[in-house]
């Protein structure tokens, strides 16, 4: 979603700081090179929204109102679920 709205590198940096503004460190465990965990889309709905002031018409909208339908469960990107199993 980020690279429709906005060049293919800047959406890669909001992309970051996205992770960074919302995002739960890896713990230490963790494999190399993994900084931080899957986003949680209710903290995406929730707080993403800052990460992306500023940029007139940019992928907010979209994305925390895709991350909110994620969140509330109107949208799944599991495949069985999406065609009706349970």
């Amino acid at each position: 979603m980020l690279g429709q709205q906005v060049a293919v590198r800047r959406g890669i940096r909001l992309a970051g700081q996205l992770v960074e503004a919302v995002g739960c460190v890896a713990p230490a465990w963790a494999p190399e090179g993994l900084t931080h965990l899957p986003l949680d889309p209710g903290d995406v709905a929730e707080e993403g929204r800052p990460v992306f002031a500023g940029g007139a018409g940019g992928p907010a909208p979209g994305l925390t109102s895709g991350a909110v339908a994620v969140a509330d469960g109107s949208v799944s990107f599991d495949t069985c679920r999406a065609r009706g199993h349970p």
